[in-house]
């Protein structure tokens, strides 16, 4: 039972992760300039401080993090 649960959720991550892929890579709309100052940094580790969470994020250009709600999931993935 574990390893299907372990199993569905490895299925999820990575549909999710997709799914955001081709939005980003699907948009179209962004001029050449926009596109090349925005990157998309992947969900690293997070660290709960106080009410807060802070998500941390690997990027090509170094760590990047944010800040939500402690009850809040980390989204899997951020442009900047």
């Amino acid at each position: 039972m574990r390893t299907i649960v372990l199993t569905f959720t490895v299925f999820a991550v990575i549909a999710i992760s997709m799914l955001m892929l081709n939005q980003y890579v699907g948009r179209g709309t962004a001029d050449a300039s926009e596109q090349a100052t925005q990157e998309v940094c992947f969900f690293s580790h997070e660290q709960t401080s106080g009410m807060n969470k802070i998500c941390y994020y690997d990027c090509m250009s170094g760590t990047a993090a944010i800040t939500v709600s402690s009850i809040s999931l980390c989204p899997l993935s951020i442009t900047r």
